[in-house]
């Protein structure tokens, strides 16, 4: 009866529309038990962003000339910027965004695989499996930026593949389109899409031997198209820098700070990016993989159904050896193994796929076993993962979102400048939900390289004085160190107001403040 479910949905399209919606709100009602359960941030950087995406929903402008000299690429800016226009909440509207692009993700996962492997059960069983691992459903429910551009790159292999294959019209410059367009949100796909165009490179030269200028000319376009915006990029940043990759000087400058040299052997760096898929990959993986496998040497069409193999393979061989001389992420990096690891569930799912729909001149109990081994495979992969989604990775602390959407109720009633303890990276959860970025000011001098400068809390009580009157019109200040809430307590100006997990929100006594009472 399964299998001739199966054999239903493989000629009804219904049914795929039915399973990609049932699947994608299983998700949703996951993302939301995280959410209420504290899964806010896998890092740091999803708030930075955010303050830049909320400081330009204040004031929308588009200035590619400008926003490509920033520290990350402009695109998730507007569309999350656009979006906060529609929906002003700082911490969940990001997240809708990105949830709804891993949907996407999900649709044309769903169909690569259908398309690779000519099997709407490989599709099924790839998306099921690739969905509740871990990576996948943290990176769906926060936004930082591999989400929002897997589904632009992926969308664009799949019309690249198609193209290949079948020549349908136009579908090279969607591609190129789709390319183009992913590598406005991380620049990790400039590397990537630029394989995909060095894998095409045999179609090109078979292409000049034959002497098919329709198709050379496409493939030439294409391969301009989708570097259209990395050439552009490039090319105003060597005018504003005298650099043509000045952002990956400074991406290795400041890895090498953060693992405090990196002075480690050559082969340790080599196998960084290795190891990071090898740790967030599990046995239903490698099985899968090698079943898959197993099964692709029996396709007609094998040669577009290996590509993203071998595409993720040159991925990685290319990491490992930048790695070498450059630096690995600082924030959360196990996201890096996630691109992989949904190539690999493609494997898995078409090896799963085969097992349960072999054919019928196998022995009936050879069928069955073969059947139980695929639902065993599938259902390990899935319990495998599943258990692991409470064990979050915590980047943001909830109480750092807490105490600022606190202060931005506070200062709505009794506007003007507060003071946040800059807790690295605490203070920039505190400074995007507070949403009042012209009224922020610190504890001392923000130095991302120098993170240990003394607060002014830690002078005397007639220094602190002297340094608070600087801010007359200050309003309240938010303290996580215990020696600093006692200093602020020991003053006749500092009133406890609220606790918010580690954090203190202190209010200023208008009448007593230093500014007004002065300094004794």
């Amino acid at each position: 009866m399964a299998k001739n479910f199966l054999k239903v949905c493989n000629e009804h399209w219904r049914c795929s529309v039915i399973y990609l919606l049932g699947l994608n709100l299983v998700r949703a009602a996951v993302q939301v038990y995280l959410f209420q359960h504290g899964f806010v941030s896998v890092a740091a950087d999803e708030f930075a962003r955010g303050i830049l995406a909320a400081k330009w929903a204040k004031a929308p402008t588009i200035n590619l000339l400008t926003d490509i000299q920033g520290t990350w690429l402009p695109f998730e800016k507007y569309l999350n910027g656009a979006a906060l226009l529609v929906w002003p909440d700082e911490i969940i509207t990001p997240r809708v965004t990105v949830f709804i692009a891993s949907c996407l993700l999900v649709v044309i996962i769903y169909g690569l695989a259908s398309f690779l492997f000519a099997s709407k059960t490989a599709a099924v069983a790839s998306t099921l499996f690739i969905s509740f691992q871990p990576w996948f459903v943290w990176m769906s429910g926060t936004p930082m930026l591999e989400m929002y551009y897997f589904a632009l790159f992926f969308a664009g292999l799949l019309l690249l593949l198609i193209w290949l294959k079948e020549q349908r019209r136009g579908y090279w410059f969607w591609a190129g389109l789709c390319f183009m367009l992913s590598s406005g949100f991380h620049v990790q796909s400039w590397t990537l899409l630029n394989l995909v165009n060095l894998l095409t490179l045999p179609t090109l030269f078979k292409s000049l031997r034959q002497r098919d200028q329709a198709n050379v000319l496409k493939l030439i376009g294409f391969y301009f198209l989708s570097n259209g915006l990395i050439i552009a990029f490039s090319l105003f940043e060597f005018l504003f820098t005298g650099e043509m990759f000045a952002f990956l000087a400074k991406h290795t400058s400041y890895s090498k700070w953060y693992y405090d040299g990196y002075n480690v052997p050559a082969l340790d760096k080599f196998l960084y990016y290795p190891r990071l898929v090898w740790h967030n990959a599990n046995t239903a993986v490698w099985a899968g993989l090698a079943l898959g496998l197993l099964f692709w040497v029996r396709l007609e069409a094998r040669r577009w159904a290996i590509f993203p193999l071998l595409l993720s393979l040159a991925g990685l061989l290319l990491n490992s050896v930048m790695n070498i001389f450059s630096g690995p992420p600082s924030a959360a990096p196990d996201r890096y193994a996630l691109f992989h690891i949904i190539i690999l569930s493609l494997y898995v799912g078409f090896g799963a796929a085969s097992l349960l729909m072999l054919k019928s001149d196998w022995p009936r109990y050879g069928r069955y076993a073969a059947g139980l081994t695929a639902l065993l495979l599938l259902a390990y992969g899935l319990w495998w993962g599943g258990s692991r989604l409470p064990d979050y990775p915590q980047g943001m602390s909830l109480d750092s979102v807490n105490v600022g959407q606190t202060v931005d109720t506070l200062l709505a009633e009794n506007p003007g400048p507060f003071m946040i303890e800059l807790r690295y990276w605490d203070f920039l959860a505190v400074e995007l939900t507070a949403n009042h970025f012209e009224d922020v000011v610190y504890d001392r001098v923000r130095d991302t390289l120098n993170r240990d400068l003394p607060s002014i809390f830690a002078q005397d009580g007639a220094a602190l004085c002297q340094t608070l009157a600087q801010y007359p019109d200050l309003r309240y200040v938010l303290l996580l160190d215990e020696a600093s809430k006692t200093r602020a307590e020991a003053t006749s100006y500092l009133k406890a107001l609220q606790d918010e997990g580690r954090w203190t929100i202190y209010q200023v006594i208008p009448e007593q403040s230093p500014a007004v009472a002065g300094c004794r």
